[in-house]
C-alpha cells in the first residue's frame, strides 16, 4: 500500500489496519509503518489504543514519529513536551512534518512565528514533491490568517489550497473541510459570502461553521438547527458548550423567540 496516497485519499482506517497487520507480524518494528500508523491513528482519534499496543512508540527517536508525538502532546495540553519533541525532530531532520510540528506548537505563543514555520513546511513539501502536504499547509495558513484578521490573505490561501486539492485529486475529508471552512470565514468576516461552502457535516467543526454561514445568509432557522445538532453531539461539559449556547441565543433573538433566548442565556 502507498501509505502517503492512502493518507491523501482519506483512507485512514484502511491504512491503519494495513500498518498494524504488518507491525504485528514483524519481529522488529518498521519505523515507517510506525510513523504512518501514528498519523492514521491521530486522524481517527485512536492514538490511545495504538500507544497501548506499542508503548515503546513514545520513546522513538525517529524524527517524524517525534513530530507526530509533539502534535499529540500539544493536543493534550503538554506544551513544553510538545515544543521539546518538535525541536528535537526538526534538528534531526528538517522536513515538512517536523516544520509543521513546530508551527503547531508556536501557534499559541506567536501566530507570526507559526506562520514562518508553516512557510518553511510549505517549502519543504514542495522541495520533496509532496503536493498533498502543501495543501495541508495552505489550510493551516488560511486558518492562521483568519485568526489574525487578514481575511483577504486567508481567502487567497484557502482558494489556492482548494484548487491544488482538485488538481491532484485530494480526497482527505477533514482537510478539504478545513479549506472550505477557512474560505467561508474569510468571506463572512471580510463582509462578503458569495455562496455556502460545501461542507461534510460528519465533522463537528463543519456544523458550527455551517450555522455561522447560514446566519450570515439570513437563514436563521437553518443556523439554529445546525447549532442544535452540534449541541446534541457535544458532551455535557459547560465549557465546551458555551460557544454553541451563545450562538443559539443570538439565533433565537433574531427569530424573536425572546423567552427561549433568555432561558438559554441563563443556562450559559
Amino acid at each position: 500500500m502507498d501509505l502517503e496516497a492512502a493518507w491523501g485519499a482519506g483512507q485512514h482506517q484502511e491504512g491503519l489496519a494495513w500498518c498494524l497487520e504488518r507491525l504485528c507480524q514483524a519481529s522488529v518494528s518498521d519505523p515507517l509503518l510506525l510513523r504512518y500508523a501514528l498519523e492514521f491513528a491521530l486522524e481517527l482519534g485512536q492514538e490511545n489504543a495504538l500507544l497501548a499496543q506499542f508503548p515503546d512508540l513514545t520513546q522513538s527517536h525517529n524524527p517524524e514519529v517525534q513530530a507526530l508525538l509533539s502534535q499529540l502532546a500539544w493536543q493534550r495540553g503538554q506544551l513544553s513536551r510538545a515544543l521539546e519533541l518538535a525541536q528535537q525532530a526538526y534538528q534531526q531532520s528538517p522536513c515538512f512534518l517536523t516544520a509543521y510540528a513546530l508551527a503547531t506548537v508556536a501557534a499559541l505563543r506567536s501566530p507570526h512565528e507559526a506562520g514562518r514555520w508553516l512557510r518553511e513546511a510549505l517549502r519543504q513539501a514542495e522541495a520533496a514533491g509532496q503536493p498533498q502536504r502543501a495543501v495541508q499547509v495552505a489550510a493551516a495558513l488560511a486558518l492562521l490568517e483568519v485568526s489574525l484578521g487578514a481575511y483577504a490573505q486567508a481567502e487567497v490561501w484557502a482558494g489556492w489550497g482548494l484548487r491544488a486539492a482538485e488538481a491532484i485529486g485530494l480526497k482527505h475529508p477533514s482537510l478539504r473541510n478545513t479549506l472550505h471552512v477557512a474560505w467561508g470565514y474569510a468571506q463572512v468576516l471580510g463582509g462578503r459570502l458569495e455562496r455556502l461552502p460545501r461542507l461534510d457535516m460528519k465533522h463537528p467543526e463543519a456544523l458550527l461553521a455551517q450555522g455561522d454561514f447560514l446566519l450570515a445568509f439570513g437563514q436563521v432557522e437553518g443556523a439554529l438547527e445546525a447549532y442544535a445538532t452540534l449541541d446534541d453531539q457535544l458532551p455535557p461539559i459547560r465549557a465546551r458548550r458555551l460557544i454553541i449556547l451563545a450562538r443559539k441565543v443570538r439565533a433565537l433573538l433574531e427569530l424573536g423567540r425572546l423567552e427561549e433566548a433568555q432561558r438559554l442565556g441563563q443556562e450559559a
